[in-house]
């Protein structure tokens, strides 16, 4: 007599993913009504003969049938999320059309920045529009990128800007904008800023951490272990050095011979030459 089978396999690895399911695993299959009889019966007998604190099987796939439904409803939101938008070829360049309002201009190049937000290009000037097509920021900078979710960096030959993702300024008239992951591995950064010669200090949501003060060529915050050290490797011209930056103090005095400062654990610095 040949044996009938119904089965879940489901295996990974490192880069591999797969979910086997028997052809018969259908609910109108009469061993699928055998195979809940023979869970029911083992649960009934574990809860009126054990003590055992472990879950059986049928609370395993209970639990398993939860999350599932909680994942799918998750991924539904998700996917709600989406919006499709249209690139229509036109000439030697593209329209961007959101189905029910058509933008006539035409670009160079069409790209979609984020999920909210698409980036334009004329000639070698870049603008940022919204799905609906409505513009965010204006086709008149040289460059535009998203520092983080929130910010869109926005440079001209003059200077560079920072703004909110609905296109309000957060910062303006500034020399120089750089990111400065977390020492610590955190994944929000900091940012340093700089205005009329000075480098600030300002955390992912752009608050001031340290105003413009530090006339020097670059900052790197290297360690936020305490209030009272927060300490910076500075460099200026081909000389590094380092400084308290909340009590805006020389650590090391700027030094030609140091080609690095690293900070391996909380307390000992690490001076390479």
């Amino acid at each position: 007599m040949s044996k009938e089978k119904l089965f879940l396999e489901f295996e990974q690895d490192e880069c591999y993913i797969n979910l086997k399911i028997s052809e018969n695993f259908e609910t109108e299959n009469p061993l699928f009504d055998e195979l809940a009889h023979f869970l029911g019966a083992v649960e009934h007998h574990h809860q009126k003969d054990c003590t055992s604190i472990h879950l059986t099987t049928l609370e395993k796939l209970e639990i398993l049938c939860k999350k599932a439904r909680l994942y799918a409803e998750e991924e539904k939101e998700f996917e709600d999320k989406y919006n499709e938008i249209r690139i229509l070829k036109s000439n030697d360049g593209y329209l961007f059309n959101n189905y029910n309002n058509p933008v006539d201009t035409e670009y160079n190049d069409i790209k979609l920045m984020s999920n909210e937000l698409i980036l334009v290009r004329k000639g070698d000037l870049h603008g940022i529009l919204d799905l609906a097509g409505s513009t965010i920021l204006p086709v008149i900078f040289n460059e535009i990128y998203l520092a983080s979710e929130n910010i869109i960096s926005a440079r001209t030959k003059e200077s560079i800007s920072l703004y909110s993702a609905d296109g309000k300024v957060l910062h303006a008239d500034l020399e120089d904008f750089s990111e400065n992951y977390n020492p610590f591995g955190n994944k929000e950064p900091y940012f340093w800023l700089k205005k009329e010669g000075k480098w600030g200090l300002f955390d992912y949501e752009l608050k001031q951490i340290i105003p413009f003060r530090f006339e020097y060529d670059s900052c790197e915050l290297i360690s936020d272990n305490a209030k009272n050290n927060i300490y910076i490797k500075v460099y200026s011209g081909r000389k590094c050095g380092l400084i308290n930056g909340l009590l805006n103090v020389e650590v090391l005095k700027l030094n030609k011979d140091i080609k690095d400062i690293v900070m391996p654990g909380r307390k000992n610095f690490l001076i390479i030459k």
